[in-house]
């Protein structure tokens, strides 16, 4: 699944978002603008910085378990000192990116 991270006000709570995901989580940078992040109860996620976005990329066991997986990750997020005005868009991937293999 991937998640489409938009700020409701401001663009600059993106950037500082993706600061504290790399402050409050463990984490492994690929390049510049992508890591792989552990959340808890979620698992390894996969983080895009773009323009006016973040976007995210996990993976389940099974369908019956995504559900669960986005929730926990959107609670995640909104708990994190710049994640409470976030628009979350899910849409399903067609493939499993490399970095979560």
């Amino acid at each position: 699944m991937t998640a489409t991270l938009r700020p409701a006000a401001s663009v600059t709570s993106l950037s500082l978002l993706a600061q504290d995901l790399r402050r409050h989580h463990e984490h492994h940078l690929i390049v510049v603008d992508k890591m792989v992040v552990h959340v808890p109860k979620v698992g390894k996620v996969l983080v895009t910085e773009g323009s006016g976005r973040i976007r995210v990329d996990l993976v389940a066991d099974s369908e019956e378990a995504l559900p669960s997986l986005m929730d926990n990750l959107e609670r995640d997020l909104r708990a994190l000192p710049h994640g409470q005005e976030l628009l979350v868009e899910w849409k399903k991937s067609s493939a499993v990116p490399n970095s979560l293999r």
